[in-house]
């Protein structure tokens, strides 16, 4: 009776015990389903705004008692605007309350003075009189309460010509020491330029002045004159062409290109990095900029917005963003984003009264304000457009970008320029990514099924017990160290061999089969005790002296088929490029990191399968070999396949290996005798420099997530293709 309630009681202790063990497994596997679906939410919750609407609204409006506005501008905080009028007054508002807290004027202004405002940095502004006197200005703003004019240079005279001067145009340079105009006078275009220079006896700065009259057609109607910034382009929009002269030698600016116009512009306009041009023609705009083509350098349209009729085009200070206002009803405002041809919005304003003039526009340094200045008020809005350059198109598909040969897709995030424009398509890295793990599984897999197949079949139980413990060990060996005997030992191994290692690649599997055929032909007419011994270890022998044979006489064939030089002749005739760390180095390395896992996996898969299915192929008169390859392999499938899955999955998220192992190029190309830069690797080099809430931070969380949703894919591919397998063979 005691020994009956002793047993109740060890199988209550029994069943309370499974019972817990079982809400443990339970509450891990859900605490990982539960981890992986915070991950996935925490990064749509970064990567989400990057795909927002943009939202424009309105914030107040201000009257105006300059009367016409010609410029305007924002002070840093975004928090005052400033205007100026052509009779050079000066006045700043409090955006909130529309209050007037600072006001100035340009000294000495003449009633017969002219103000030139520059175009590629509204602060800069150019007082021209009667007489050709010049002073340039540049508005400052120190405080909230403070507006000033900062006089820049001031010339004697400009020009000796007496006429008015038509479509005048100027920049200033970041460094304030060289200046540059241009204008029409009567049938030709005029340039001086003015460069500081600095004596070293004396503390007073003089000006070299350099005068040239530009070369253009006769009898052309000239429509517009832009200066680029940094002086290094001069662009003259006539009606029936566009003229671009190369400034970047004051001293000698020359015309390096022309490009007819189908139809006669209404207005133009430099985009952001004074490269891009847009022409305004009605119910249009078109980008122009300069690419190559068979003959040479040339100025094209690369692309056509839908505008608005009878509006006003500008642009942002620093993003290729341009918006064009129309009041011709009721106002409207279209916000696009010329690189990546994106209509970010579209926007009724309306609290502007229909069909007012709107004289002046212009947008604060981030792009979050804006202002539209009419001669009785000026409007103020807030943007809400944080990610301009960023949609689908960016991302995934080719982009034509500034000064590129034709559209391309191209992964460059940062640069030494404000004007720069980044580029962020994720092709480049996907590409990287699936090359990266597709070589190195064409590496790994061969081997790694070959030993499983081998270790779990044909090796005796005392020597598969010590061979499969010393392969599983190579998984602890870390990434890092692989990564760094990749790149520093085994790159320029390849380099200095690769003729030996090429002729090894193609004539190591005929050594191989040769000698197994050898091997049959003469086995029986051997001892029995050779007979005896594993055709493995007589094998090594000889590829081991194949190899120093190859390596031995290579370079004298290298020197026969190739002058000495393979890597000429691959780069030359194949037109491959070569470089030292390249994706065959990454594949080897890979390799040796993704065989244990694929080797572990298969081998329990084939080892696993049951003996009574191998007995009974072997008592019907099969070979081993027939047995492995008809039943074993048909029966281990399913396992086979999860472990050459599972290799993939681990090859596509390596960061290390391939972070050291190549040269970390963005580029499309699946060379194996060329690097790449996978999106695991571009995490790890650009996020700790990605500045915080920027396009390129989120862009990065977005590659993270299109890594997760391939680990993702891969793996429940695996495990659907094998549940089929399983069901398929469980029958037998």
């Amino acid at each position: 009776m005691q020994n009956k309630h002793l047993n109740s009681s060890a199988l209550n202790w029994r069943q309370i015990k499974d019972k817990l063990l079982y809400i443990i497994v339970t509450l891990g596997g859900v605490s990982v389903l539960l981890t992986l679906l915070v991950l996935f939410c925490y990064l749509f919750y970064v990567v989400k705004p990057v795909f927002e609407p943009v939202e424009v609204e309105f914030k107040t409006s201000i009257s105006n008692d300059l009367g016409q506005i010609i410029s305007s501008g924002f002070y840093q905080q975004e928090n005052h605007i400033w205007l100026l009028n052509k009779s050079g007054e000066l006045k700043a508002y409090e955006v909130a309350s529309g209050r007037l807290v600072a006001e100035n004027k340009i000294e000495q202004f003449a009633s017969d003075s002219r103000l030139i405002v520059a175009e590629n940095n509204k602060n800069l502004i150019a007082a021209l009189t009667a007489e050709q006197q010049l002073t340039i200005y540049q508005v400052i703003t120190p405080d909230s309460h403070q507006i000033e004019l900062k006089e820049l240079a001031s010339f004697e005279q400009l020009t000796t010509e007496s006429e008015a001067l038509d479509h005048i145009s100027f920049t200033v340079n970041e460094a304030k020491d060289q200046v540059l105009f241009a204008w029409q006078h009567k049938n030709t275009i005029k340039t001086v330029a003015y460069r500081l220079k600095q004596h070293l006896l004396s503390e007073q700065d003089n000006w070299d002045k350099l005068e040239q009259n530009l070369v253009i057609p006769k009898q052309a109607e000239i429509q517009a004159i832009h200066v680029g910034s940094h002086a290094a382009r001069i662009f003259v929009v006539t009606l029936k062409q566009i003229l671009v002269f190369d400034s970047l030698d004051l001293a000698n600016i020359k015309l390096i290109a022309s490009a007819p116009l189908t139809a006669e512009p209404k207005a133009s306009l430099l985009l952001p990095g004074a490269s891009s041009l847009l022409l305004q023609y009605p119910g249009k705009v078109e980008q122009w900029f300069e690419a190559n083509n068979a003959n040479g350098r040339a100025y094209v349209q690369v692309r056509a917005f839908d505008s608005l009729q009878n509006s006003l085009i500008f642009t942002e200070h620093f993003r290729r963003v341009f918006a064009v206002f129309s009041a011709l009803q009721t106002p409207t405002l279209k916000l696009f984003h010329s690189t990546s041809e994106n209509l970010l919005a579209e926007v009724h304003l309306t609290d502007i009264p229909s069909k007012t003039e709107i004289s002046e526009a212009d947008f604060s340094f981030t792009g979050r304000k804006l202002v539209l200045s009419s001669s009785e008020r000026v409007f103020v809005y807030q943007i809400d457009n944080p990610h301009p350059e960023v949609n689908f198109t960016s991302l995934w598909q080719k982009i034509w970008y500034e000064n590129y040969p034709e559209p391309d897709y191209v992964w460059q995030s940062g640069a030494y320029s404000d004007e720069f424009e980044a580029k962020f398509s994720l092709m480049p890295l996907t590409l990287g990514t699936v090359k990266s793990a597709l070589y190195g599984m064409l590496f790994s897999i061969p081997l790694a099924i070959a030993a499983a197949i081998y270790t779990a079949f044909f090796m005796s139980s005392t020597m598969r017990a010590k061979v499969k413990p010393v392969i599983e060990t190579m998984e602890a060996l870390p990434t890092v160290i692989l990564g760094f005997m990749a790149g520093l030992w085994l790159a320029p191994l390849i380099e200095s061999y690769l003729f030996s290692l090429i002729l090894l690649f193609f004539l190591a599997p005929l050594v191989v089969l040769s000698a197994a055929a050898v091997w049959f032909k003469i086995k029986h007419l051997l001892p029995t005790k050779i007979q005896l011994i594993s055709p493995v270890l007589l094998l090594m022998p000889v590829l081991m002296v194949f190899s120093c044979l190859v390596f031995a006489t290579a370079e004298q064939f290298n020197v026969w088929l190739f002058n000495g030089n393979v890597r000429l002749f691959i780069n030359t005739e194949l037109g491959w490029d070569y470089e030292q760390r390249n994706a065959l180095v990454v594949a080897i390395a890979m390799g040796f990191a993704v065989i244990p896992t694929v080797f572990t996996i298969a081998e329990d898969a084939i080892y696993a399968v049951p003996k009574r299915f191998t007995e009974a192929s072997l008592a019907l008169g099969a070979t081993r070999w027939q047995t492995m390859c008809r039943v074993v392999l048909l029966i281990a499938s399913p396992g086979i396949f999860s472990a050459m899955m599972l290799g993939f999955s681990r090859a596509v998220g390596e960061t290390m290996i391939v972070l050291m192992a190549t040269g970390n190029t963005p580029i499309m190309d699946w060379s194996i005798l060329e690097g790449m830069r996978t999106l695991a690797a571009n995490i790890a080099i650009e996020l700790p420099e990605a500045d915080s809430d920027s396009s390129h931070y989120r862009i990065l969380f977005l590659s993270a997530l299109v890594l997760l949703v391939f680990s993702f894919f891969f793996n429940t591919l695996a495990d659907l293709v094998r549940h089929h397998l399983r069901q398929r063979y469980s029958r037998l």
